[in-house]
């Protein structure tokens, strides 16, 4: 009686742990690319209320689905690396995620999906073992491994939720009832434990199955299913015993149906099984019948189950087995941008495409009395990753920035030829850039190539062991950034091209990794980081730029920053910091309201900076007021979409079909009446 006691406070009833429903007013038209993850889906859940499927993966995206229809309604960068964790709100429109950069930082952020904006983050020092919302909504649970494991904090500003246990250990699992006042947990010695909220005194503690994990909790709430290194195991919560075993090993990922009678498992490999359980037994279903479903990721759907896989696809495998898939990635893996006037270059490893006019006026909403959207699309002529750099109005440098010799060419744009390959670099270009009538590439092994234009003659070349970027600074000067070589030379040196001598520029950084220099004020800019992994965006003018001034710095190393000046108004854009695409004017920094979350590089021409993001999609800014008029879409095919922030979209015959525009939430079938009457003349 004391435990159906506890039960009945903790709320292990069905009706105590109802969701509740409620309307969403998704607001005005807008379209968006129906494309899926690029990389591996990390983590999926679902909203029950609104019938929504949520993915998060390895593009630091989450995606919203109607998984119905298996249609995109919503895709949100909520980081420039992985979003490894997911768990939606029941109750309104927020989601928690945790997300993680390069070195191994954690983050619990809570996102406003209606509003695409996050609300707060909670740092962490390791990946959380569990990550769940309670019933109502209010409160968010996670554990780390380690001795004070629990965290619960409030769902709506992040603050902690005082909780005095006696003594803990690593928490595997926990939740809270419907009254939010008792809470169970289960640790990882294999204790199932009931604890009063407030005062933190434990309620009932029973002996169960050491070291389970992946646990999910029954919708009857009367069990738990969970995982060792060779078994799936259900527990049941009133009594800590196993009510059902089965052998099965190297357990990745693992659901519980919503009717509670089948879980679905999958292993190392991507090996698919799925189970029935009743009358206190596991029987294994038979494996589908298409031998090609090898998932990475389980979740279950009202009436289907949803497979995730490394390649980022996602599918729904129904219960005669008929596997339904999901939109992919239809999005062109672009590998370089560059961008001069109206001019917008792009590279992936099979093809190059030049918008050579009409698309900045396009982007504000030109219509079909206006100039043309005109482009070209040519073969790649290394089929190989490739880097762009504009060499004036006429001439694209198109060099190769991947693995082996640094081979690089000249696109004609007015022939459509590409010149005879001159001698290639020692290694891949890393950086490229041209001024008046001489260009310069930059090699990995240090290699700098000066090169003289028409003729393409090599005017100097040296080498600069760890060099990461190189600018010009005048027409016999030039700057090189990147590791720091001996105590006299730093992360940051001037070369004279005449004489060959070297003189450091000061700088606080241990490394600097981008450089861009204003001719008209004489000054430098370079992105870098310092001993302590502080990355600064710094200014250098005056005699040998020598004075050294702080533009902003943020905690970490934002190898990812970019750069991009206009020369013409000495504006200078960032990526760097606060998540904000930022600028540089007059000595005063701005953020705009564009995210830099994804930012890959930036570029400037014709009043617009140009983004090019980690899922290869292209954000157009207006750079006079920092606000977002376009995203432009390449795809793999060739053909492009451009989307504008009131619904409307321009795209060649055919392309439509990768976009969907949807108003108050949902899909509109025929969207002809969105479609920017858009004059387009395209060369192939």
């Amino acid at each position: 009686m004391r435990f159906l006691a506890l039960c009945l406070g903790l709320g292990l009833l069905p009706a105590e742990w109802g969701l509740a429903s409620g309307s969403v007013d998704h607001g005005s038209a807008r379209a968006l690319v129906i494309s899926g993850h690029r990389g591996s889906v990390l983590a999926m859940d679902r909203d029950d209320a609104r019938n929504l499927l949520f993915t998060s993966g390895a593009d630091g995206t989450v995606r919203i689905w109607d998984p119905e229809m298996r249609s995109l309604v919503k895709s949100i960068t909520v980081t420039s690396l992985r979003a490894s964790m997911l768990a939606v709100s029941p109750t309104d429109t927020r989601f928690a995620v945790v997300t993680t950069d390069t070195f191994h930082t954690f983050d619990v952020e809570v996102w406003d999906w209606e509003t695409e904006a996050r609300l707060f983050r909670i740092p962490v020092t390791d990946q959380p073992l569990f990550l769940r919302y309670s019933a109502s909504g209010r409160y968010l649970l996670f554990g780390l491994p380690r001795w004070e494991s629990l965290r619960i904090v409030n769902a709506f500003d992040g603050s902690p939720v005082a909780f005095h246990p006696e003594g803990f250990g690593i928490v595997g699992f926990a939740t809270l009832s419907r009254s939010e006042k008792i809470l169970m947990t289960y640790r990882l010695t294999g204790e199932i434990s009931y604890w009063d909220l407030a005062s933190g005194k434990t309620l009932e503690s029973l002996p169960s199955m050491p070291l389970l994990s992946h646990l999910r909790l029954t919708p009857d709430l009367g069990s738990i299913v969970g995982i060792t290194d060779s078994e799936l195991c259900v527990i049941d919560v009133a009594s800590g015993r196993v009510q059902a075993r089965a052998p099965l090993a190297g357990v990745i990922s693992l659901d519980v149906s919503p009717t509670g009678d089948q879980i679905a498992c999958v292993a190392h490999g991507g090996a698919l099984s799925r189970w029935s359980f009743a009358g206190g037994s596991l029987t294994r279903q038979p494996d589908p019948p298409d031998a090609s479903v090898h998932p990475s990721l389980v979740h279950f759907a009202p009436r289907s189950l949803t497979v995730g896989f490394p390649s980022g696809d996602l599918a729904s495998l129904a219960v005669d087995g008929s596997l339904l898939s999901f939109p992919g990635d239809v999005r062109a893996e672009l590998t370089g941008m560059a961008v001069k006037g109206d001019a917008v270059a792009l590279a992936t490893a099979s093809w190059i495409k030049v918008f050579t006019a009409g698309l900045p006026h396009a982007a504000r909403g030109g219509a079909n009395d206006s100039e043309a959207v005109q482009s070209l699309q040519l073969d790649n002529p290394f089929q190989a990753p490739v880097g762009l750099t504009f060499l004036g109005d006429n001439f694209l440098l198109v060099w190769q920035n991947a693995q082996g010799p640094g081979a690089f060419t000249i696109l004609d744009l007015r022939s459509r030829g590409f010149a005879t390959a001159a001698q290639p670099l020692p290694g891949p270009v890393v950086e490229a850039m041209a001024q008046a009538s001489q260009y310069l590439l930059l090699a990995s092994d240090g290699t700098l190539r000066i090169v003289d234009l028409p003729g393409g003659t090599t005017r100097v070349e040296i080498r600069r062991p760890g060099a990461m970027w190189a600018t010009f600074a005048s027409e016999n000067t030039v700057v090189v950034g990147g590791e720091t070589g001996d105590e006299e030379s730093g992360s940051l040196v001037k070369i004279n091209l005449a004489t060959g001598e070297t003189d450091a520029i000061r700088t606080r950084n241990r490394y600097t990794y981008e450089v861009r220099y204003d001719p008209a004020m004489d000054t430098l800019y370079s992105l870098g980081v310092t001993a302590d992994g502080t990355t600064n965006l710094v200014a250098h003018s005056g005699k040998d730029y020598q004075n050294e001034s702080l533009i902003d710095s943020t905690p970490g190393e934002h190898l990812s920053a970019g750069l991009s000046l206009d020369t013409a108004t000495g504006t200078l854009y960032t990526s760097l910091g606060h998540e904000r695409i930022s600028q540089w004017r007059q000595g005063s920094l701005t953020r705009t309201p564009v995210s830099a979350l994804d930012t890959v590089s930036l570029s400037f021409g014709s009043g617009l900076l140009y983004s090019l993001n980690a899922d290869a999609s292209v954000t157009i800014i207006d750079a006079q007021n920092g606000q977002r008029v376009a995203g432009l879409s390449v795809f793999k095919d060739g053909g492009w979409a451009l989307l504008l922030p009131d619904g409307r979209f321009a795209a060649p015959a055919g392309a439509e079909t990768h976009v969907s525009v949807l108003l108050d939430g949902k899909p509109v079938h025929d969207t002809g009446s969105y479609l920017v009457p858009v004059r387009v003349a395209e060369s192939r």
